[in-house]
């Protein structure tokens, strides 16, 4: 009887999903993603406090000043009123270059809309403004400063990429094309100042500072200036230079740039805990620094022998300064904050009736933390000028390439969504794998970085951010489990509001930086999942003025950011912390279902809040009945999504689904869904409902990331393995297309086409199930996958080729093309990393490709010889056996260790360091290691409970072993293992891969030792690896301590750069 009642259950449940997909044909819907904004000529409210980034005057009435969300303002009174000027873009513009009151350029750029790549953008006009060009020339990275010397030769400085190692680029036919100015790598550079198109300085995050000369960016001269970032250079031909960074860094320079040293009489010592210097202006003698907080601009009459300062009557932070004579000037800042004066300083005059501030302030110590669902609503909905801030930084140590560029993308994700920032700060590094789990660590290291002054730093920085931004709401995150960092930046946030409040506290505020008391009037936390709190946001909720959802708003930004658009959770909610309670204890009240401002009374148009955008009256209803469809859409989804049945239902109506929603609207909710089939470990259907958002949606952005994922599942070797070993499809299907059964290989290869799609009446599962889009994308063998990942080259060469160029394309296509015997076409590819312009890790893992096919001289990236054993060990942790004696042995070191070095090692006992053996039989792949253990660590026993699969290895020291099959540098097994003998696994993103294999450990006082044998099988379809070469790596990870490996640089996720060569005897 409970059988069939659980029949019943499940066919009612199936009538109501029919239901609610049927009724999508009641609707429609062409409005876009975000409501209309106004046009740009008159000002829209995201416009009008759009951060102005630089200024420029020609002569004493024009200006020009740019910044975010691409916007251009022009004055010719000078800088009594501005009008807004239409721009062709809206991404973020940072530089402006006038030789003429006529012809001038304007630099910029941001992160493309797809999330993957930052784009570079060079305006041009030849009519004084009245309309902009796109230079489309060359694809440039990220710009942050351009030059031009006359009508030909000119120069721009901005982010590195993969392309483009040096980040300096000059033209000599005026903008038309663009060469490399190859030379020292790095990260790229913020700001420059050239004398000449081939002469100058460039700076940037990191205090990196060098010189540029003879075509060629040179080695740095200079030692870094720490974790501080240069902000701005200036250079005058016939003055001492100046240049400005975090920590009120504040440096002269009397010989055009070649040696830096402090001025003659230095700033106020204490101005180094809370101000950030971000703009000089040089005019001879006379010198102006502008920056966080923009109280206060510091004037020298004297090259820096005496200064004074001069105050603005507003905190906003000032990010750009130019005077057009010893009189006139003009300094522009965030929230569209622009000040202009007529006496050299002395008197500052606003554009804004009253100084602008925000109403919400967000502390996190995460990216992950920020909820981009609470900005879209009380920021981009209801206009509440909002502030994002990251106190800790996470652009340092072996796992900080991804975040080079944190602080511009966050940024633009905040101002996306309708926030008005997102800073991020410089002075709490976190640059230790797992160092943020570790207190005691944690403490230690950012207490070396304030001069073991880590208290009052923190709490001098936090108060005058809160004084500065002046916010009535400041959010704050509950920490959850060993969470170290949000734990002393919630503790150091809630001190400090109590302190900002308080003018007996940091009187240093106020005397030298104009710094006034502020009291937050309300203090939230935002709580786990499941918590009980005042207010909530709800992801499905309906936003009337932009039209849609909260979720819908807020996926640009997630975008942006990088984290996935089901990375939020549903329903994030908010309780009331007691400021002035001693012990910090919150209020224990229901949810009452207010808001985050109930109580406070911040008027539309005020120093606080926008004009809000009007609401569209005529699609009012027909969008709250598509936002409310959506809504019981995503809530089947979430409840079948996981029931094979009802989720190959769901598969079968995924047209129905979007029908009505805008294209952008049907994008995300496709690739939301395939995202949820993601988490829940079922690659097939995320497959399937990819490739329907790719066919019906390919000028979509969401169409690229999904195109890249479906093209890194066909083209990968270890993925095309694990699928063709899994439970074989057995299905029946009706269809209305009968021709769509033939030719499959041609419909392959034309994928990108529109297909007439199948409508499914009948699905019988006896293994896996694909449904939903023409029968030739389903057909499930590696020979197919392969033709697909070919079919999806030429669809990246048509819809994204800027991103058919990048490596998460080219590298792995030349793999496939190895795999299917198009070795030269393989070779072309590798071949064009060798230009000089290319980064180095790229040109490296080009060059040891071709290492492998000509073995003469030495190997560019670390090679090991896996040598074949007649005789199986046994797994007793005494690395004992024949295979062990004969193997080569990998030693692990926090650096690459020179020939030297490892004859050293080998000198004194061998067992003092961490070493790592590999050998290989018919069957098996083994592995042996052994580990001395670390003094300081925690070495616990395992439970008696037993392993488990996956286990949690967080806090451990452990091995992570990485193996690339196929050498595609992009998809690959990762097996780890602990000193306690436990393990976790995956199969490129699928963590549901549990490969069968075998692990010995053994722990004594001063080691711990583990044997491991991998079946073959569980790896690859053929045993038979004599003479082939896998790509590979072995990480050691020491929590809170550091990384030991073999093939550097190390980090504790596998990177293309981090793989070694493995090749078996």
């Amino acid at each position: 009887m409970p059988f069939s009642t659980r029949l019943n259950n499940k066919t009612q449940m199936r009538s109501t999903l029919i239901g609610v997909v049927f009724v999508a044909s009641l609707f429609f819907c062409s409005q876009s993603l975000l409501a209309d904004t106004g046009s740009p000529s008159t000002g829209s409210p995201l416009l009008d406090d759009a951060n102005l980034n630089a200024v420029q005057f020609l002569g004493t009435k024009t200006g020009w000043a740019v910044g975010d969300r691409g916007v251009i303002r022009k004055t010719e009174d000078g800088g009594r009123t501005w009008q807004f000027v239409t721009s062709p873009v809206q991404c973020p513009l940072t530089h402006i270059c006038f030789l003429t009151n006529q012809i001038g350029w304007i630099a910029g750029g941001g992160t493309a809309a797809y999330g993957h790549l930052n784009q570079g953008v060079l305006l041009f006009t030849k009519d004084g403004g009245k309309t902009w060009k796109e230079l489309v020339q060359k694809r440039l990275p990220r710009l942050h400063y351009v030059r031009f010397f006359g009508m030909n030769e000119g120069v721009v400085v901005g982010d590195t990429s993969i392309q483009h190692a040096s980040g300096v680029f000059k033209t000599t036919d005026g903008g038309k094309s663009w060469e490399d100015v190859t030379g020292y790598e790095s990260v790229g550079y913020r700001t420059a100042a050239f004398f000449d198109v081939n002469t100058g300085v460039v700076a940037g995050t990191q205090g990196r500072l060098t010189l540029v000369g003879g075509g060629a960016v040179l080695p740095p001269r200079f030692p870094p200036q720490g974790l501080r970032g240069i902000h701005d250079v200036k250079l005058p031909m016939t003055a001492a230079g100046w240049m400005v960074g975090d920590g009120a860094l504040l440096r002269k320079s009397e010989n055009r740039g070649l040696v830096w040293e402090m001025p003659e009489t230095a700033l106020p010592d204490q101005l180094k805990d809370f101000v950030d210097f971000r703009a000089v202006e040089v005019r001879g003698n006379q010198v102006w620094v502008v920056g966080d907080p923009g109280t206060v601009i510091w004037h020298s009459a004297d090259k820096g022998k005496t200064w004074q300062q001069q105050w603005t009557n507003q905190s906003a932070p000032l990010t750009a300064i130019h005077f057009v004579d010893d009189q006139n000037g003009c300094a522009v800042g965030t929230l569209g904050t622009i000040l202009s004066t007529n006496d050299g300083g002395l008197t500052w005059r606003s554009n804004h009736a009253s100084p602008r501030r925000v109403a919400l302030m967000c502390v996190h110590a995460q990216p992950q933390q920020i909820s981009f669902n609470m900005l879209s609503k009380y920021a981009g909905d209801q206009g509440y000028r909002s502030l994002v801030v990251l106190p800790v930084r996470r652009d340092l140590g072996p796992d900080g390439q991804p975040h080079q560029d944190l602080d511009l993308r966050l940024n633009e994700s905040v101002t996306s969504v309708g926030g008005s920032m997102g800073k991020q700060d410089w002075r709490f590094p976190v640059q230790i794998p797992e160092l943020e789990q570790n207190a005691d660590r944690l403490i230690e290291e950012w207490n070396r970085h304030t001069e073991g002054r880590l208290a009052s730093v923190t709490l001098s920085r936090f108060v005058a951010q809160l004084r500065t931004w002046r916010p009535d709401v400041l959010i704050i995150d509950q920490p959850r489990g060993k969470d170290a960092a949000s734990t002393l930046v919630k503790d150091a946030v809630l001190q400090a509001v109590r302190y900002a409040a308080d003018s007996t506290r940091y009187i240093e505020h106020r005397e030298q930086a104009g710094l006034a008391p502020w009291k937050v009037k309300k203090v939230y936390l935002r709580l786990p999942p499941g918590s009980s709190g005042q207010t909530s946001v709800e992801a499905n909720e309906y936003l009337a003025r932009l039209g849609v959802t909260v979720s819908t708003a807020a996926s640009s930004g997630k975008q942006i950011l990088g984290k996935g658009i089901v990375s939020e959770e549903e329903r994030s909610v908010y309780r009331l912390v007691d400021v002035e309670s001693a012990d910090d204890k919150t209020k224990k009240m229901a949810i009452t279902g207010g808001t985050l401002f109930a109580g406070i009374g911040i008027a539309p148009g005020s120093d606080a809040r926008r004009q809000l955008l009007p609401i569209n009256g005529a699609d009012e209803e027909r969008n709250r009945k598509l936002a409310e469809r959506q809504r019981n859409i995503k809530a089947f989804a979430v409840k079948l999504i996981s029931d094979p049945i009802f989720s190959a239902q769901l598969m079968s109506h995924l047209k129905t689904i979007t029908q009505g929603l805008s294209r952008r609207q049907a994008a995300l909710q496709l690739e939301q869904l395939a995202q949820q089939y993601i988490a829940n470990h079922d690659l097939q259907k995320a497959e399937s409902t990819y490739q329907e958002l790719v066919e019906q949606y390919p000028k979509e952005p969401e169409a690229v990331r999904a195109m890249l994922w479906l093209f890194q599942l066909w083209s990968s070797e270890e993925v095309a393995w694990q699928r063709s070993r899994q439970v074989p499809v057995e299905r029946s299907r009706s269809t209305s297309s009968p021709n769509q059964k033939s030719n499959q290989v041609t419909n392959a290869a034309r994928f990108s086409e529109k297909l007439p799609s199948p409508l499914l009446s009948t699905v019988k599962q006896i293994g896996q199930l694909n449904t939903g889009a023409p029968q030739n994308w389903r057909t499930q063998t590696a020979e197919n996958w392969k033709k697909q990942a070919l079919a999806a080259e030429r669809w990246f060469k048509k819809q994204a080729p800027e991103f058919y160029e990048s490596p998460e394309v080219q590298v792995p296509l030349a793999s496939l093309y190895r795999l299917i015997g198009s070795h030269g076409k393989a070779d072309d590819i590798f071949r064009a990393f060798h230009n000089p312009a290319t980064n180095a890790t790229w040109k490296n893992i080009a060059r040891a490709e071709n290492w492998l096919l000509h073995p003469a001289s030495s190997p560019p990236r670390p090679v090991y010889l896996c040598r074949f054993t007649k005789s199986r060990p046994v797994l007793d942790g005494l690395l004992s056996d024949e295979c062990w004696q004969e193997a080569d042995e990998i030693r692990l070191s926090a650096k690459p260790l020179s020939n030297q070095e490892n004859q050293a090692v080998s000198d004194r006992d061998r067992l003092s360091q961490p070493f790592v053996l590999l050998s290989y039989d018919k069957e098996n792949l083994y592995i042996a290691a052994s580990i001395p253990l670390k003094a300081g660590l925690d070495y616990p026993e395992p439970p008696d409970s037993g392993r488990t699969y996956d286990a949690d290895l967080k806090l451990q020291d452990r091995l992570s072993f990485a193996f690339d099959i196929d050498r595609d540098y992009t998809t690959y097994y990762q097996l780890e293992v602990d000193h306690r003998g436990w393990t976790s696994d995956r199969c490129w993103i699928d963590r549901s891969w549990n490969p069968r294999w075998f692990v010995y450990r053994e722990k004594d006082k001063q080691y711990w030792r583990t044997e491991i044998a991998i079946p073959l099988q569980e790896l690859v379809p053929s045993a038979k690896l004599k003479r082939k070469t896998w790509g590979f790596s072995v990480v050691r990870i020491l929590p809170a301590v550091g990384l030991q490996g073999w093939s550097h640089p190390l980090s504790s996720e596998p990177r293309p750069d981090t793989f070694g060569l493995m090749r078996f005897e």
